[in-house]
């Protein structure tokens, strides 16, 4: 009797036992929503080219002796490419020598004989601006002797041979086809409405990615614009400027995707987690949001994208700085005490979908 008696006063059942044992508090993971930048990309098709391409020739004439560089190769600066037969070229230097060592014994001659007044000055200036002349006539049989050798400008990449070894050239024919290829350049025509609008410090990335290179990025560089659109397409050609990446070979006349990010401010929207989001009974997207001094959770309905491997945008329901379940919401109901694991935000690591095990 006096159990029954204390049962009724105490009462008996499953809702009792909980009252004795405690209210159950269910750890979780807790994240912060913030507002996240609109980043739009935009891609372009670009065409890489060389930052100096130049076609090499003879300043003078005459048959060629020496020309064993090959197309594809790359010859330091400085090297020599091709050369011609100095033979003519140098007998011309020694003929210049003699009539030089002449002209300044011939003038030596008749500066004395001017001192002995047995010399008019008429005849001594005529010396004059004959030893001069041979003076000019040698340096020009010199510099045509070091045009018989064609070296590398810098170090150049040849594309292609106009002449084979042993013909005769005449100067001024081109020879071979060199590229720098110290750097690349990326041309891309841009539309009139990107170029107007977008400016340098919106830009948050660039980068280059090629077909034959997949996965792989190439940071790349604005370098400079053409200041007038085509006339067919009313697009801005841009150059960027990019590294050649080691274990590649970028030609010219490749192509490649160029990609620009540009940040577009504030979005209104938000990104949380995926888990974080749960669907009602009746189809509706719900969040539990969590209050700090209480540390109980409630129900708030949102207005939610297409869920992504990383995260879900939000366009209404949630405001930034608020405090969501980000892991567990699952098990929760309304008013209930949740133990807070961490509080993380949309911008930090650890708060996506890999990071959930340790919620119930």
């Amino acid at each position: 009797m006096i159990g029954v008696v204390m049962c009724v006063l105490l009462g008996c059942g499953p809702q009792a036992e909980q009252a004795t044992r405690g209210e159950v508090v269910r750890p979780a993971r807790i994240h912060q929503v913030s507002s996240a930048s609109t980043i739009s990309r935009r891609s372009f098709v670009a065409r890489v080219e060389a930052p100096q391409t130049v076609d090499l020739s003879f300043q003078v004439s005459g048959p060629l002796v020496e020309f064993s560089v090959k197309e594809g190769e790359v010859v330091p600066e400085g090297r020599v490419i091709a050369v011609l037969d100095p033979g003519d070229f140098k007998r011309a230097v020694r003929e210049a020598e003699v009539q030089l060592d002449l002209a300044r014994a011939d003038l030596a001659r008749k500066r004395q004989l001017l001192r002995q007044n047995l010399m008019s000055v008429s005849m001594v200036d005529e010396a004059e601006a004959l030893y001069k002349l041979r003076e000019v006539r040698l340096s020009q049989a010199l510099e045509d002797l070091s045009d018989t050798r064609i070296t590398a400008p810098f170090d150049a990449y040849v594309s292609q041979r106009f002449v084979d070894n042993h013909v005769n050239v005449d100067a001024g024919d081109d020879i071979v086809r060199v590229l720098d290829l110290t750097n690349l350049y990326l041309i891309a025509n841009l539309p009139e409405q990107v170029f107007a609008t977008a400016t340098v410090e919106q830009v948050v990335k660039m980068y280059a990615e090629f077909a034959f290179a997949p996965a792989q990025r190439f940071d790349v560089e604005y370098y400079e614009n053409r200041g007038e659109a085509g006339t067919v397409a009313q697009t801005y050609e841009v150059t960027f400027i990019m590294a050649p990446p080691p274990g590649l070979r970028i030609l010219p006349g490749m192509t490649a995707t160029l990609v620009l990010e540009f940040d577009q401010g504030v979005s209104e929207t938000v990104e949380i987690p995926p888990t974080a989001l749960v669907v009602a009974a009746d189809g509706r997207y719900f969040v539990w949001l969590f209050d700090r001094d209480s540390g109980m959770v409630t129900r708030r309905y949102v207005d939610a994208g297409v869920p992504r491997a990383e995260s879900v945008t939000i366009s209404a329901g949630l405001a930034s700085g608020e405090l969501i379940v980000a892991a567990g919401a699952q098990q929760l109901r309304d008013g209930m005490r949740v133990r807070a694991l961490d509080v993380g935000s949309g911008d930090g690591p650890g708060n996506g979908p890999g990071n959930d095990s340790n919620a119930e």
